[in-house]
């Protein structure tokens, strides 16, 4: 699953966030992973997933949530 999740986020198709947030709140691969993916795919459900987990327990889920929402931050100015 992992490497799907990898694959996909290097396709940066937006349509195939709902697939990694999926597998990511199913426990299939490591948030930090998918949050990884996520920022890669840049979509709109990319972004809301990433800012929901900014606030987590874990600073490593924490700081991949920060990376994977930049890029939508900065070209959304």
């Amino acid at each position: 699953a992992l490497g799907a999740v990898q694959a996909l986020g290097v396709l940066k198709d937006p349509n195939s966030a709902k697939t990694v947030v999926l597998a990511m709140q199913r426990g299939l691969v490591p948030a930090p992973a998918a949050l990884g993916a996520l920022g890669q795919i840049g979509s709109d459900v990319a972004l809301t997933s990433a800012l929901e987990l900014i606030g987590d327990g874990s600073p490593e889920v924490r700081r991949a949530a920060i990376l994977a929402s930049w890029p939508s931050m900065t070209t959304a100015v």
